[in-house]
């Protein structure tokens, strides 16, 4: 019943009672080489409806064809240069490009393959493959100025299954691209959908938005997990600059609703120098108009950017950065802002990186390098609202000692949250920070919360060196390091309070495990240093010191409901030079409430605090219903002691 059905509404597209001018034929090369219906054809390529002609394009047809079916197909797409047929596309048309065959063209003139019309809402113009084999290929076989697929102020247009190829013999910052979208004159593209694609070869961008444009999705929107080598929708590499580079907005709506889904982009810097920056996905803005906003990455698989950044979002606001899976870059994930000249006022704000997972392969032939970054890079601009979530930063191989290791990096903000990412097996030794929070005089940070993360295997775990001037609260983290847990450097404390709450401070090397030493550090007065309800401890019996507190403090310093263990140093507790016991420490009003020499008792199930719920205390452990309110949920009478509520 289902076949007669079929045969009958095919009958009706041949009479011609759908208003075409041409005879539609109900011969399908798809339906020959798999068995699928023109129907079927519909939704492999997404269309909404049912499409207005299906022309078939192949090496060995005539442009002077009706190419209406593929004995009767046409040599050339109608928007290639080199096509000589009269036929114009309309909304609701589909090209079908012949599986197999290859188009080259060695110097153009102008973009091989020039967009010529713009379909409509529910009527794109798509161009897919057809038959059986490799996808069609459409090529520049020389390195000429132009890109091989130009879009220019067109819309609803749908490339699909395609192999589109440049030549990539010297690198290029523009023109160079696969595909290239640009304004004409005040008309955006927009509504444009590429899906599985191969674009390589280009020494520029495999796929970029050259001004402004909007709705525009590469890949697949409705994935649901993370690419893989094998399994994604477009597989973008080899090329100079970047694989995916989007500028701009609609001005009139202030949006720019950019989707990259699902694909797989690698060894974009192939031509690129350890001075030269290069970019697997990148949004940004490159004129007056505005920064993109609202953008998604997601679901893509990044690889191979040696010199360049995996995912970097170089202002705008509302962007999504998430569930990505980034190895080999310079720069894993980069947000940040600066002004630029000729463009509009920088701005950097609401951007969330989360769930994302980064992964460096071991020593890295430059001496910069970064798994997450958020900043605004100049003095005056701030990053506001950033969110970085749940993503876990790790090295297959711990790479030797690197001073400028870093694993979550934020500089010049106000208002931001790390928590819940776990960064892990870092450089052996002397590294900037697993976590590090600001720089020096001209990139600090304000309201910044970093909760809930796990960090291992770093020296230190978290580096803070910055100008305060307002609160940055630690709580409930895990900072279990080889060297140093927590070290601060030029730390200027102007306003508010820097809180140190429900942390574990624990290292396997006889080292400061707090040292606020390094500087000056300063707390000016008004300002509060808090540490409550911490552990810290060595994870063997090992001898220096707890804690060294600021060199210089006019404010308030508040040490209180800490434990401390494991430690077989006599004075571990530092004020300034003057060390300490335990006892002396409380004499000067610190612990007053605290625990010294005791087993928190953490499960440790590894048995060598390599997982996070090592931590989780004991039911016997003496942390529990002892600590004091710092306003963080807890159970029980009072709060725990540690980073891990025991429930």
């Amino acid at each position: 019943m289902k076949k007669l059905i079929t045969f009958l509404i095919l009958m009706f597209v041949g009479l011609g009672l759908w208003g075409q001018s041409a005879r539609v034929h109900d011969y399908n090369p798809l339906a020959e080489s798999t068995g699928l219906t023109n129907y079927e054809l519909i939704s492999l390529i997404g269309l909404d409806k049912t499409p207005t002609h299906i022309y078939y394009v192949s090496n060995i047809g005539l442009d002077s064809n009706d190419g209406l079916s593929p004995r009767a197909s046409w040599a050339h797409h109608p928007w290639m240069s080199t096509w000589t047929g009269s036929v114009t596309l309309a909304a609701g048309d589909v090209v079908c490009m012949k599986r197999g065959d290859t188009w080259t063209i060695a110097s153009p003139g102008a973009a091989y393959m020039t967009i010529g019309q713009s379909g409509s809402a529910g009527s794109y113009i798509a161009t897919t493959a057809y038959g059986i084999g490799a996808r069609p290929i459409i090529n520049i076989s020389t390195n000429t100025n132009y890109p091989v697929i130009y879009i220019r102020g067109h819309s609803f247009i749908k490339l699909d299954n395609l192999t589109i190829t440049h030549y990539a013999s010297t690198r290029a910052y523009s023109n160079r691209d696969g595909i290239q979208m640009v304004m004409d004159d005040a008309v955006y593209p927009h509504d444009i959908i590429i899906t599985n694609c191969k674009i390589y070869n280009c020494p520029s961008n495999g796929i970029t938005v050259m001004d402004d444009g909007y709705n525009i999705t590469v890949g697949d929107i409705n994935a649901t997990n993370t690419a893989t080598t094998t399994n994604y929708s477009n597989e973008i590499y080899d090329c100079g600059y970047a694989g995916i580079l989007f500028f701009g907005l609609n001005i009139t709506t202030g949006r720019s609703d950019y989707n990259i889904y699902h694909n797989y982009v690698h060894d974009i810097d192939a031509a690129a120098s350890a001075v030269e920056d290069a970019y697997c996905i990148y949004f940004g803005s490159s004129n007056v108009n505005g920064w993109p906003r609202y953008c998604t990455a997601k679901y893509n698989y990044v690889h191979d950017n040696t010199y360049g950044k995996g995912i970097d979002s170089h202002g705008g606001s509302y962007q999504y950065i998430q569930d990505n899976y980034i190895s080999d870059c310079r720069i894993g994930i980069d947000v940040s802002a600066t002004d630029r000249v000729g463009r509009a006022t920088a701005e950097l704000n609401y951007c969330y990186v989360e769930r994302n997972e980064i992964d460096q392969p071991g020593d890295h032939p430059l001496t910069y390098y970064t798994m997450i970054q958020m900043c605004a890079e100049n003095s005056t601009l701030r990053a506001t609202n950033g969110f970085i979530r749940d993503n876990v930063c790790h090295y297959t191989t711990s790479p030797a000692a690197d001073g400028t290791a870093c694993g979550i990096y934020v500089w010049n903000v106000d208002g931001v949250i790390i928590d819940g990412n776990h960064v892990y097996d870092g450089p052996t030794a002397a590294v900037t920070g697993g976590i590090m929070v600001g720089w020096d005089e001209t990139k600090y940070a304000k309201n910044v919360t970093i909760s809930n993360n796990f960090v291992k295997g770093w020296s230190p775990a978290v580096y803070a060196g910055l100008i305060i001037d307002d609160d940055i609260t630690f709580k409930n983290n895990i900072f279990y390091s080889q060297g140093i847990p927590f070290s601060a450097y030029k730390l200027h404390v102007t306003i508010g309070d820097f809180n140190l709450y429900n942390n574990v401070f624990c290292s396997t090397t006889a080292v400061t495990l707090l040292d606020f030493h390094w500087g000056p550090n300063v707390f000016d007065g008004g300002t509060t240093l808090n540490i409550k309800n911490n552990i810290v401890r060595f994870a063997t019996s090992l001898s220096d010191l707890y804690i060294y507190t600021p060199t210089t403090m006019s404010g308030t310093m508040t040490i209180d409901y800490n434990l401390y263990y494991n430690d077989s140093y006599a004075t571990p507790f530092s004020l300034v030079a003057d060390e300490n016991t335990f006892a002396q420490w409380q004499v000067h009003g610190y612990d007053a409430n605290g625990l010294n020499a005791t087993d928190p008792l953490f499960k440790n199930t590894s048995g060598a605090y390599t997982d996070e719920d090592d931590f989780i205390l004991q039911n016997t452990s003496p942390c529990i219903n002892v600590g004091t309110n710092v306003s963080i949920d807890y159970l029980g009478t009072y709060p725990d002691i540690g980073a891990k509520e025991k429930r």
